[in-house]
């Protein structure tokens, strides 16, 4: 009997660490996911910043032609 208390014991831990195991990887992606995203935001308002400064010297270069 308590040969099967502990086995039971012992499995439910197990499953609770496969359960842990599963939320960490389950963080860890959307961490991921998260970062990858925010990376990508910031190049973009990286490229329309650069975007923005092209076309303000252009305008101002067009202006400025005879």
């Amino acid at each position: 009997m308590i040969l099967i208390i502990t086995a039971l014991i012992g499995q439910e831990n197990q499953c609770a660490t496969e359960y842990r195991k599963m939320a960490n990887l389950y963080f860890t992606i959307k961490m991921g996911l998260a970062i990858q995203l925010a990376i990508q935001m910031e190049t973009m308002a990286v490229e329309n910043l650069l975007l923005i400064a092209y076309l303000k010297m252009r305008s101002y270069s067009l202006k400025r032609q005879p």
